[in-house]
């Protein structure tokens, strides 16, 4: 109910918006006035109609799912288009404000043709967006932590935020599982929201379990964790199918080779059962080398102090779009990619997947590939 509401709020302030701004680059009773009311009208009575078919129909969410990943596209685009549109208005008014330009007939063109130049580039800029969302990318870090045993070099394949459903399709897994199978990583950690609300939809396609199982040809070498998707609905049969296709670390500790461990912590929106980090780390023997793999980046100091090596985080999406892109590097210490401070080294992956819509704009779909260089004294 909570992301029925947001999302019908999002439709109706993104709708107003949109008219407000195609009123003042039109003409008082032009076609192209019309048109945009009529577009509006049409839409929020679509989206009312999957609503309505929810509730009666009590269909687990799938007529919402169908409709609103059509209406979060548009999301997007009015996000993205409003941004330099707004921006460009004001200007604008500021000139006339100025005397600059006196006719209000040209200030009008210049919001017009402001309007009609930017529908095409948004649309463009969602194409390429679109693009990026199923294309993913492989990105790789050379990293080099102390360690009280014989040397070694590993190599570590970090995905997280898969985000299977409806938007994330098999095609993208397929691609993903073929880039880590290319890589021989000796070890594969997923870093939670591996499904995106529904399981219905990993039960429907046995695929899809054998897929995640091919990632590494020895099924106790992958690890999962927790995200805040998997307790949004369908929590146990989604921890259930984890254990299946590797091993769940729910506020757990691994032995990975004689000196370093693997910690898997539960995601933070369990804030009020997930144990402290500490008392995780103190299950650590003194002097070991420890990766941690908890799915949101909110507490880098906590894993600074407590001497965490190696801090594996997802969630982010860097933002997944850009304006928010910007606002999700105002929110965390290390948003995205790679950060060294203290003795702590921080990796933050943008993700497989993404939520709500399949357009990802200054940033990409990517895979993490982690090169591991343990040797000196810890």
């Amino acid at each position: 109910m909570r992301m029925l509401l947001i999302s019908l709020a999002g439709q109706v302030l993104l709708n107003a918006l949109f008219l407000l701004c195609v009123w003042w680059a039109t003409k008082k009773g032009s076609q192209w006035r019309r048109i945009a009311i009529g577009w509006v009208v049409f839409e929020l009575l679509y989206f009312l109609v999957i609503v309505i078919s929810k509730v009666l129909y009590h269909s687990r969410g799938e007529y919402l799912r169908v409709g609103t990943s059509l209406f979060t596209n548009y999301y997007v685009f009015i996000v993205i288009l409003m941004m330099p549109l707004l921006c460009g208005y004001f200007i604008i008014w500021l000139l006339g404000k100025l005397n600059v330009v006196k006719q209000a007939e040209l200030r009008l063109k210049l919001r017009s043709w402001l309007l009609i130049v930017l529908l095409p580039i948004t649309g463009a800029l969602c194409i390429k967006g679109y693009y990026n969302s199923i294309n993913p990318v492989a990105t790789h870090y050379h990293i080099t932590l102390p360690y009280n045993g014989t040397p070694k070099e590993l190599k570590v394949a970090f995905i997280t935020d898969l985000h299977i459903g409806e938007l994330v399709q098999k095609e993208v897994l397929q691609k993903m599982v073929k880039m880590v199978q290319d890589e021989q990583p000796d070890y594969v950690l997923v870093g939670g929201d591996q499904v995106d609300y529904y399981f219905d939809y990993v039960e429907r396609d046995p695929e899809i379990s054998e897929l995640l199982l091919s990632l590494h040809s020895d099924k106790s070498r992958i690890f999962h964790v927790l995200g805040n998707h998997e307790y949004y609905i369908d929590n146990e049969p989604k921890r259930k199918w984890l254990d299946e296709v590797g091993t769940l670390l729910v506020d757990s500790v691994v032995q990975l080779s004689d000196s370093l461990y693997l910690i898997g912590r539960d995601d933070a929106y369990n804030e009020s059962n997930r144990l402290p980090l500490k008392s995780l780390v103190e299950q650590v023997p003194e002097g070991a080398t420890t990766i941690l793999l908890d799915h949101q980046p909110i507490e880098p100091d906590v894993e600074r102090d407590l001497g965490i090596d190696l801090a594996l985080h997802g969630h982010t999406h860097d933002g997944q779009f850009i304006p928010f892109k910007w606002l999700v590097w105002l929110n965390f210490e290390n948003s995205y990619g790679y950060l060294h401070r203290g003795v702590t080294h921080y990796i933050t992956s943008s993700g497989l997947g993404f939520s709500s819509s399949p357009i990802l704009l200054g940033t990409l779909s990517e895979v993490v590939i982690i090169h591991l260089n343990l040797e000196g004294e810890k």
